[in-house]
């Protein structure tokens, strides 16, 4: 039998679900398909062209693999691992090809190799694939704000975002949610429109405040906190609100150090339901910390 036959008969087996044609077609063939199971491994063109197909593919290349390995012949396994090294060790010499080049400048040149990567990660699966594509979308957006395309940028950057959300990737999701602020932040100061402006008065605010609050001129922070706060309430749920938390969270602070633990308690419980509205993870931490913390003084001082 061919190696096309065999494959295209394993693989029709597989997908039916026929277990008793599976290994019926393994025993008369065994030979044969530890010869051509290399060759199977490469995703043939129009394969690859549909994701769904290429699951498919894969899925049957792991259950042959799974499947000799159960009657002790590793080979086919050892050949998809060895396989997914070498793609591994591809993908990672890419992502460090058009890392080099944006950080010389070469924005379009890096984001046309990242673009590549992207298709053939998102056709993909796995937890490897989990941990490049975020990766490579969050290097996109940031080449696309280079080149001045805020919306590109924020949309490949909430790509990233999403995908270790998914994954479970909390460190991802800090970087992330942070790098939206700041493209959110740089696109601001290109536009003339009231809500971007507002939002940059509102992160000026916050750092002036942060800056006088670590000089412990804490009524001062706290002015420039009302001021923020102010702002934010306008925002409504536009560009700014998401800095809540934070000028709660420092108000909070601030008067907790001024002596009033009860006006900080209500403060900090406050930012850490903004926080937590916004499956914002490091500030629901941090506040929830605060709390508790709060708690252990209330104690001490009876």
């Amino acid at each position: 039998m061919k190696s096309t036959e065999l494959q295209q008969s394993l693989f029709t087996a597989i997908l039916q679900g026929n277990d008793l044609a599976l290994k019926d077609i393994c025993n008369k063939h065994a030979d044969a398909i530890l010869e051509y199971f290399p060759s199977w491994t490469q995703v043939p063109p129009a394969v690859a062209a549909n994701p769904q197909a290429v699951q498919a593919w894969v899925h049957c290349l792991q259950t042959l693999a799974t499947l000799f390995e159960s009657v002790g012949i590793p080979d086919l396994m050892k050949h998809l691992t060895g396989d997914l090294v070498n793609i591994c060790v591809r993908w990672q010499k890419t992502i460090a090809r058009a890392k080099g080049l944006a950080q010389h400048g070469q924005y379009a040149a890096s984001t046309e190799l990242l673009e590549g990567l992207a298709r053939e990660l998102d056709h993909a699966q796995g937890n490897i694939v989990d941990d490049y594509r975020p990766k490579v979308y969050g290097l996109l957006g940031m080449n696309a704000f280079h080149l001045g395309h805020d919306d590109d940028a924020q949309r490949l950057t909430n790509r990233a975002l999403e995908d270790c959300r998914r994954a479970g990737d909390a460190s991802g999701v800090r970087v992330y949610t942070e790098n939206l602020r700041v493209l959110a932040a740089a696109a601001a100061t290109r536009s003339t429109d009231e809500r971007d402006v507002r939002m940059l008065r509102i992160r000026a605010a916050i750092a002036r405040a942060q800056d006088l609050s670590d000089d412990a001129r804490f009524d001062q922070s706290n002015d420039a906190l009302d001021t923020a706060i102010a702002d934010i309430d306008a925002a409504g749920d536009g560009p700014g609100s998401e800095y809540a938390g934070k000028a709660y969270g420092l108000l909070g602070l601030n008067w907790l150090r001024l002596g009033d633990a009860a006006h900080a308690r209500a403060l900090t419980t406050k930012a850490l339901e903004y926080c937590r509205s916004r499956n914002d993870a490091d500030g629901v931490r941090t506040y929830a910390s605060n709390l508790a913390h709060l708690d252990r003084l209330e104690k001490l001082t009876g």
